[in-house]
């Protein structure tokens, strides 16, 4: 008979909740079997700002989920992103020891350790670490071993938060008697899923849109060399219409739904359009063209930041790759065009892997499916595209209790 282990995803985010609890059998096989989204509340762009309300979105998320799976979450994977989470390139360096002048494990383990030791500010937390290739004597390796050489260097991408803030999302996962197992940026959890391997060999950028803010993730050869977190979204673009039309928040969000378009193309009419369209009292035609501008402005602007954050190891590395888009603000008209247009670089839309059920396959859930993806390589035993630093919740765990 087959054996199953149940397994969970959590994506705390700006606009929404979602949970995922997948099935595995036998370890080759996931099936989603329950399924919870939610309207966030007192969550924005990672941070939780009111614990009340965070707590009851959360509890209602897992425990809807749960419902529809008919079990009982143990344990979960869970995103974070917010401007609070800063990546950097850490080092280490060993000489190489044999008498042959060949790599050995020894070599690997004092690089690597050495790589990792530098102690962070106070206040802050590792939550990844992703390996880069090696180097012996200046000379890029995949693997080291039984390479010959003088010096060997480990390179890292290493990921670290803010203690305080890692610290209250955690909680209020644990206060439902829920484990969080393992964290990983919603950036690297949707390129787990809409980038392939050999887009991720090739080069490529992969930019989650969400409601408040944005992650990207730079692939190439396999390996993941720099991420970031823009604190600007969707709901960026919805504020920016309220103020521009002085119009309530609910219904810039909806003009931003129905009419907004990254693109302005010259040769269309300057059509008007009604605020609400219920002719209700106080309903009023606003440009369609103005719509554009504003929000043309916003995306374009976020675009060029992350062109000026990505550049560099662009450069460093001659990629010449792609860029492929997800997160629910993903779904405006036209942004695959700007995008190409502002980052010179082919652009493409993301799609959530075919078994997953149609219900599920908006680019705004990419990242929770991404997790889910992680933790079932986990229980498969098939290991993650990067290898990380383990016992991540080990250390979690501890910031509770300080």
């Amino acid at each position: 008979m087959a054996e199953s282990k149940i397994i969970g995803a959590l994506e705390m985010g700006t606009t929404k909740v979602a949970v995922l609890i997948a099935e595995v059998i036998d370890t080759y096989r996931l099936n989603i079997i329950g399924s919870a989204v939610v309207p966030s509340e007192g969550i924005k762009k990672g941070r939780i700002y009111d614990a009340k309300k965070a707590n009851r979105c959360v509890h209602m998320a897992i425990t809807d989920a749960e419902k529809s799976a008919g079990v009982n979450l143990k344990t979960v994977y869970m995103t974070v992103t917010g401007s609070d989470i800063q990546g950097e390139r850490q080092v280490g360096k060993a000489q190489i020891s044999h008498m042959a002048k060949v790599v050995t494990e020894y070599d690997v383990n004092r690089a690597q350790e050495e790589a990792k030791r530098r102690q962070l500010p106070d206040g802050r937390v590792y939550v990844q670490f992703m390996r880069n290739p090696f180097e012996v004597d200046g000379v890029r390796v995949d693997e080291p071993y039984s390479v010959k050489g003088n010096e060997l260097q480990a390179n890292y991408w290493a990921v670290h938060a803010d203690e305080v803030l890692l610290k209250r999302q955690i909680e209020i996962v644990n206060s439902f008697m829920v484990k969080v197992d393992e964290v990983f940026l919603a950036g690297l959890a949707s390129g787990r899923v809409v980038a392939t391997d050999d887009e991720k060999e090739k080069g490529i950028v992969v930019l989650d849109i969400g409601g408040g803010s944005t992650d990207y993730a730079v692939y190439s050869d396999g390996y993941v060399l720099r991420t970031g977190v823009i604190d600007v979204g969707g709901d960026h673009i919805t504020n920016d219409l309220s103020l521009a039309f002085r119009i309530p928040w609910e219904n810039a969000e909806q003009i931003k739904i129905e009419q907004a378009k990254a693109v302005i193309r010259e040769d269309e009419t300057d059509e008007m359009v009604w605020m609400r369209g219920d002719l209700s009292i106080g309903d009023r035609k606003i440009s369609r063209r103005t719509i554009q501008k504003v929000v043309h402005a916003r995306l374009e602007e976020l675009f060029q930041v992350v062109k000026h954050d990505i550049d560099p190891i662009l450069s460093e590395y001659k990629l010449s790759g792609s860029v492929v888009l997800t997160g629910g603000t993903s779904r405006l008209t036209a942004i695959e065009a700007l995008a190409h247009q502002t980052l010179k670089m082919p652009v493409r839309m993301g799609r959530n892997p075919d078994w997953v059920i149609p219900e599920l396959q908006g680019p705004e859930m990419s990242s929770v499916i991404g997790l889910l993806q992680f933790a079932f390589s986990d229980v498969s035993g098939d290991l993650p595209e990067q290898p990380r630093q383990r016992s991540l919740f080990s250390r979690f765990s501890g910031l509770l209790h300080r």
